[in-house]
């Protein structure tokens, strides 16, 4: 299948909202890569569009994208639209990506270096398509290392906003009992089934749309959200209802500026925050649901 790709160039502090841009338009997925420029980190935002889209279209999420400084952000550098197909788009993929080590337990491998068999760690099997998830940005990272440090045998876990399905995948390899994923995105949620298979976890995870997920999932020990600032605090009521009290919520694809949008939102909810871990210029939040209401006194 052929796709039109759109490729964004613009400074880090701009690259939430350039991912934003892109799915509002209804990019199948999204995906950034990082370089160093001086003393500069630029990235490029990549997503993809049906090769039919139309031109008019394609003006529009141009526009959209140089609207951005308007509301005070840096300007994106430059905007790239070319043809690629899923076959191309893997190849170039898998020149830059290869088995990565994470935490204690766990190591995603690309799915051409699944068949290595050497390591004591639990290998998660990623192809990510045009999805969001390869463990390599900072935001997956970052919520991947709370996934090796909290998962436990027999757990119930929520991943909000799967992506490519890298969290929920995680989760159940390293002993939950029940994964349930949320994407409202088809094209990704295609993609996480095939890596769920991939990994032969497909009775212990769950794909499916954010209507069936709130219509079937219970009430969960951890709870995993990697999406944007403003996504996660519009979801916060519902993060808060499908976790137990006593569990844990991880909420990671936070840039520096916008992290109080995110714990004021749970805080809202009664959650109480634990912890805050950062790489580079992101942030994952770490909070609990107290096992009793809080009252007034």
């Amino acid at each position: 299948m052929r796709w039109t790709e759109i490729a964004v160039s613009c400074p880090v502090e701009t690259e939430e909202a350039v991912t934003e841009r892109l799915r509002d338009y209804g990019c199948a997925g999204t995906a950034s890569e990082s370089r160093t420029e001086g003393d500069r980190t630029i990235f490029t935002v990549r997503g993809w569009l049906p090769a039919n889209v139309g031109e008019h279209r394609l003006t529009a999420l141009r526009e959209a994208l140089r609207a951005l400084a308007s509301f005070g952000l840096p300007a994106v550098e430059s905007v790239a639209i070319r043809e690629v197909d899923d076959t191309g788009w893997l190849d170039e993929w898998r020149k830059y990506h290869f088995p990565r080590p994470v935490g204690r337990r766990l190591r995603i491998v690309p799915s051409s270096d699944a068949i290595v068999g050497d390591s004591p760690r639990t290998d998660v099997v990623i192809e990510p398509g045009m999805a969001f998830g390869t463990g390599s940005h900072p935001t997956t990272l970052l919520t991947l290392q709370y996934v090796d440090r909290l998962v436990r045998r027999g757990m119930t876990v929520a991943d909000v906003g799967t992506g490519s399905g890298i969290l929920a995948i995680a989760a159940a390899a390293l002993g939950a009992s029940a994964v349930y994923a949320s994407e409202s995105d088809a094209m990704p949620r295609t993609i996480a089934e095939r890596n769920v298979l991939a990994n032969h976890l497909r009775d212990r995870v769950t794909v499916m749309d954010p209507v069936a997920f709130e219509r079937a999932c219970p009430p969960c020990d951890l709870v995993l959200c990697n999406i944007i600032a403003e996504t996660i605090a519009q979801l916060a009521p519902l993060l808060s209802c499908i976790l137990k009290p006593g569990g844990l919520i991880v909420c990671s694809g936070i840039v520096a500026e916008r992290l109080s949008i995110v714990t004021r939102s749970l805080a809202a909810q009664g959650l109480e925050l634990v912890e805050i871990s950062s790489l580079e210029v992101w942030r994952t939040v770490l909070a609990r649901k107290p096992r009793q209401p809080a009252y007034p006194k």
